[in-house]
């Protein structure tokens, strides 16, 4: 959501990174991770690499946080059985987004932190030659999401532009080329 095309997506622009690989996008818009969990158990086929992009909408829907670290745990270990190697990012900082009212925004900044602290919680148990995470979120001075919302954001001021998707892509190419395995070479 945000992109003006599937080939500006996450998936899309992942595919052009990286040309010989099959990627099979299976995302579907609103998913919280209890949703993908239920994804996964769709997948009928082992794939090297399961690229899992949740939390957003946990964070804006005010997901139970002891919730979302148990659902978090079942869906990576789902995962883990599904993929070799499994890629996990979850939200930038919703805080800059302005869809929300500036007062508002400080509430939301301080919910993607707690969620984010999930996330890095369960992370720290994941060996990271098998599952990396892909930390999106920054600090607002640091955050282009902030310093340059017209740019980043969509015209829903809330989901990523293609400009803004683009941004993150050099963050999860730096954690594929971690991975131990050959299909990641561009």
């Amino acid at each position: 959501t945000g992109a003006s095309s599937p080939t500006t997506s996450i998936a899309g622009l992942i595919a052009e990174v990286y040309p010989f690989a099959t990627v099979d996008n299976l995302a579907t818009n609103g998913a919280r991770v209890e949703h993908v969990i239920h994804q996964l158990k769709c997948v009928r086929r082992h794939y090297d690499l399961i690229f899992i992009h949740a939390g957003g909408n946990d964070t804006v829907r005010l997901t139970d946080l002891g919730r979302l670290r148990h659902d978090l745990v079942r869906m990576l270990s789902l995962a883990k059985r599904k993929g070799s190697h499994v890629l996990l990012t979850a939200t930038g900082n919703v805080g800059t987004a302005g869809l929300f009212p500036y007062p508002v925004r400080r509430f939301w900044e301080w919910r993607t932190r707690k969620t984010r602290h999930v996330f890095l919680e369960v992370l720290r148990e994941e060996d990271p030659a098998l599952v990396r995470y892909v930390d999106l979120f920054r600090e607002r001075p640091e955050d282009p999401f902030a310093t340059a919302p017209h740019l980043h954001y969509a015209r829903d001021l809330f989901h990523p532009s293609d400009d803004g998707y683009r941004l993150w892509i050099p963050y999860m190419v730096e954690q594929l080329e971690q991975f131990p395995f050959p299909v990641i070479e561009p």
